[in-house]
């Protein structure tokens, strides 16, 4: 039993008030002349009769009450079933890399499946259920049916990075905002102990039972020195390590094998030990030639074999070739183009702009020449990587976002209120310590608002910087072949200094380099993103009580009907009932007392 409008209830209290005047009329005990003793013996017959019908009387009104509170606050029962209103459900999926844990014979994700499909079971076919899962900023898999919803959630595989909960939460209750069901549930499915802490609160957790076994994988992979310039300096790649026991690892590097491309001995193999923060460093010997450095390093396998393994892909030797479709009247043109001065003089890149376009090429798209070329993919060259920097006028933005959405990019632009300037925030791998260093040094404000563009199938790519507030600054996403990388502001805007500093230098050559430290094309996980460190060393967190209600009841009622109409029908009993017992009864009120004879002398 439960109610749609449990706040109504509060009209039970109505029943207080015939209780209370029944009561307050029980104590107005009248006295009787003695004279008139006589006459009890034949008044007491007469009124046990009068007491028993008011009491009955004072009940039905009581009931009358009750039944209509009860209709108001909408009853259901488990009677009937699939007559309840219709219900809307967002279940939120965990289906990042922790959900590939191997956990009895099976990966963590399959017992999630099996627990929501528990839940998705007790709905009926009126009921809708949208799905959010996926890494980033999520993919939405509905409406649909509760039978559409098992058919989409058995379809789920774990992803190579962990989803952003707290924003997936976030996004599926504003679905439920907008909805006008008389009753929603927005549902987590996941493992972590901690999930759903941080946002939105879900309804109900589902798997948080699952004990998840000790685990620790590869964070990333960054090239330290070498690569990219010459092919005769010695290759030093950092790995990072997180989870459970990051310390004292041993840590292997395996070169590809003969034939797959790698300018390294295929029977290379090094190895070194973690240090007490986690992080091991593996040098490994000049190439020799200009071409990739192709590999994977690993550590020992545990329950979650997906981050115990990553690839390496890197480049040795030859130039980026640059093309800039810059706007001169655009204040940011001047530091783009000076960044590229001082990286064509170090020899990582060649400025192409004069010559004939070609494959593989690097285009930084700035102002109205840039939004052109954006709005003619078929003039640009396959497998180009587009850096796009935003115009500083804000009436170009609406073209520009009408341009990335022809173009298929999963991210949508429009102006922002600039926020508070502060250090950019770097999520991905692809940025060296040094890098990372001289962008927190810097300020920028987030003068451009990027969002993932709805209605775009796939993921819309990743988020590589984030402002102090928290914004997408710099996000990657691939369209086709091409790679497209889209910047929150020009770097010059108001609060910013990061196109007068070094630090703009130094993110547009990591920007410009092709594959440095980052897998490449099919060669496996992206281990950019993973999992940041939940605990010390040796302990695991104890899981904590569910957020909101038990999964188990949450949806019940959902195989009853409401029982308004039928209270409704009652009620009508009852006053009919009410109005022949008032017409039964006398027009003084039942004291609970025998009335007292009329006075034959008065005076």
């Amino acid at each position: 039993m439960t109610f749609l409008a449990p706040l109504l209830l509060a009209l039970l209290a109505a029943l207080a008030v015939p209780l209370v005047l029944h009561l307050r009329r029980q104590r107005q005990v009248p006295s009787s002349f003695p004279a008139l003793r006589y006459l009890e013996d034949t008044l007491q017959r007469t009124s046990r009769h009068l007491r028993l019908r008011n009491r009955l009387l004072l009940l039905v009104r009581l009931a009358l009450l009750a039944v209509l509170a009860l209709a108001a606050a909408r009853l259901v029962l488990p009677v009937g079933g699939g007559t309840h209103p219709p219900a809307a459900v967002v279940l939120v999926v965990d289906d990042g890399i922790r959900s590939a844990t191997v956990l009895e014979d099976r990966i963590v994700l399959d017992h999630l499946r099996e627990k929501a499909g528990e839940l998705l079971a007790a709905l009926g076919p009126a009921d809708r259920v949208w799905i959010l899962h996926g890494t980033g900023e999520g993919q939405v898999v509905g409406p649909d049916s509760p039978a559409g919803a098992r058919r989409a959630l058995a379809g789920l595989e774990p992803g190579s990075a962990p989803p952003h909960l707290p924003g997936l939460l976030a996004r599926g209750r504003a679905i439920l905002e907008a909805r006008s069901e008389a009753r929603t549930h927005l549902v987590l499915a996941s493992a972590d102990p901690v999930a759903g802490e941080d946002g939105a609160r879900p309804d109900a957790v589902v798997g948080r039972d699952l004990a998840l076994p000790p685990n620790t994988g590869i964070a990333g992979v960054e090239v330290v020195r070498g690569g990219a310039r010459d092919p005769n300096d010695e290759l030093e790649l950092l790995v990072s390590l997180v989870g459970d026991e990051p310390a004292g690892r041993e840590v292997r590097f395996q070169a590809a094998p003969d034939g797959a491309g790698g300018t390294l001995d295929p029977e290379l193999r090094v190895q070194a030990l973690s240090n007490g923060g986690g992080r091991a460093l593996l040098r490994l010997p000049p190439p020799g030639e200009e071409g990739w450095v192709l590999g994977h390093v690993e550590i020992e396998a545990d329950a979650l074999r997906a981050d115990d393994r990553a690839p390496v892909a890197v480049e040795v030797g030859g130039q980026v070739s640059l093309r800039l479709i810059t706007d001169p009247d655009e204040p940011s043109t001047s530091w783009l183009r000076e960044a590229a001065r001082v990286l064509e003089a170090s020899g990582g890149v060649e400025d192409v702009s004069d010559a004939p376009a070609s494959p593989g090429e690097t285009w930084i798209l700035n102002g109205l020449p840039g939004i052109e070329a954006l709005e003619d993919p078929e003039a640009l060259p396959p497998s180009t990587t587009l850096l796009l920097v935003p115009p500083g006028e804000v009436t170009s933005l609406p073209r520009l976002d009408r341009a990335l959405a022809e173009f298929g990019a999963g991210w949508s632009i429009r102006a922002g209120d600039g926020g508070r300037p502060g250090p950019l925030l770097a999520e991905g791998g692809i940025f060296a310590p040094g890098v990372r260093d001289a962008l927190a040094g810097s300020t920028v404000a987030g003068s451009r608002h990027l969002e993932p563009r709805a209605g775009v199938e796939g993921s819309p790519g990743q988020v590589r910087l984030r402002t102090a507030d928290g914004r997408p600054w710099l996000v990657e996403a691939s369209v086709g072949d091409r790679t497209l990388l889209i910047m929150g502001s020009d770097g010059v805007a108001e609060g910013s200094n990061l196109g007068r500093s070094a630090a703009g230098i130094l993110l547009l050559d990591t920007l410009l380099e092709q594959g440095t430290g980052t897998p490449a094309p099919g060669a496996g996980i992206d281990t950019s993103v993973l999992p940041p460190p939940v605990t010390s060393p040796g302990a695991r967190p104890e899981p904590e009580p569910p957020a909101g209600p038990g999964a188990s009841g949450l949806l019940g009622d959902r195989r009853g009907g409401e029982v308004s109409a039928w209270l409704l029908a009652l009620a009508l009993v009852l006053l009919l009932l009410d109005g022949w017992l008032g017409r039964k009864t006398p027009a003084r009120p039942d004291t609970g007392t025998d009335p007292a004879p009329p006075n034959p002398h008065p005076n």
